[in-house]
């Protein structure tokens, strides 16, 4: 017996935002339950903060439902879902449970940023695929500060890129176009325009960056993350660069992260970063708390440096500097 999204994904806790949509009711959630076909009498119960509003058994292990949110506006309140049922262990019949544990609250924008759409498309959705990315998006247990060696601790969350020992495995772009394309189907794009001036030299310190396309591109920035569109875009972190054609091309010494808020004044940007502590940030998640996550970061647009580049004193690994965005 197990709780599962609607595309088959197991889990055992969810977090759901306790706002209420347009028209007052809480957000309605469809869940299913999976069953061994053995089980008998199988029964669906809820705490008073949440309803079971239908059910639907197909007699082939799944029973579908939908819980409407009861408890709306709370900050943080735990629900629970229970799944009794007849078992037989050992040629023994007796009564077991499985059990969904819901944290429902508000979920919050980061820092009060203009656009936050982790929240926005994830954390505030009705769909339990997308709350479920969520939660494991910042669940501690994700986003512990390990040793390399352990970095395979972390593969649940659906950040994080191969990170083995073959550099030609890395996949830092093409694992943040699949959370994209997953998560936010007809809200993803990658910018192309180049930042700095041609041809370019072979050190990061040595890039001349043109001022006036670095500004209209933090503008495009914020225009896109207000309008919905996670950003990907090409950066650079370590001094050695590969140059072919006068153009900076991917190296070890380069890297893709994915923009997804911008501050009130659009000078401050938070970012998913698919290399576990490359950067470190204290997202503040509102229904789960300030999250001290290994895969996201902030940069920030220097006006009078003419750059967008991480602050000095940004944690993580790496500090990254963009070279191509919208």
């Amino acid at each position: 017996m197990e709780f599962q999204t609607p595309r088959g994904r197991a889990l055992t806790e969810l977090c759901v935002d306790s706002t209420p949509n347009a028209s007052g009711a809480g957000k309605k959630i469809a869940l299913k339950c999976k069953y061994d076909r053995a089980d008998k009498n199988i029964t669906l119960t809820s705490s008073p903060s949440v309803k079971i509003v239908t059910q639907k058994d197909n007699k082939h292990g799944v029973i579908d439902f939908v819980v409407e949110i009861l408890a709306k506006n709370v900050d943080e309140r735990i629900a629970y879902i229970i799944a009794s049922y007849d078992s037989l262990s050992f040629g023994v019949a007796y009564r077991a449970d499985e059990t969904l544990r819901l944290t429902i609250g508000k979920v919050k924008k980061h820092a009060n940023f203009e656009s936050d759409l982790l929240a926005q498309i994830l954390g505030m959705s009705s769909d339990a695929d997308h709350l479920l990315a969520y939660y494991r998006v910042l669940a501690a247990k994700n986003n512990k500060n390990l040793p390399r060696s352990d970095w395979d601790e972390l593969n649940d969350n659906p950040l994080k890129q191969n990170t083995g020992p073959d550099p030609k495995k890395w996949n830092c772009g093409g694992a943040l176009q699949t959370f994209g394309a997953r998560y936010a189907e007809h809200h993803y794009i990658s910018g192309a325009t180049i930042y700095y001036r041609r041809p370019s030299p072979l050190k990061l310190s040595e890039v001349q960056f043109k001022a006036d396309t670095v500004r209209a591109g933090a503008q495009k920035l914020r225009t896109q993350l207000k309008n919905g569109n996670f950003v990907q875009v090409f950066v650079g972190h370590n001094e050695q660069l590969t140059v072919v054609d006068g153009v900076i091309r991917p190296s070890s010494n380069t890297h893709f992260i994915t923009l997804f808020g911008c501050s009130q004044d659009g000078k401050q940007f938070i970012f998913f970063d698919p290399w576990p502590q490359g950067s470190i940030l204290d997202y503040q998640s509102g229904i789960m708390g300030t999250v001290k996550s290994m895969f996201m970061g902030s940069i920030n647009f220097f006006e009078d440096e003419g750059k967008i580049r991480s602050p000095d004193n940004a944690p993580g690994l790496h500090k990254y500097v963009i070279l191509t965005g919208p």
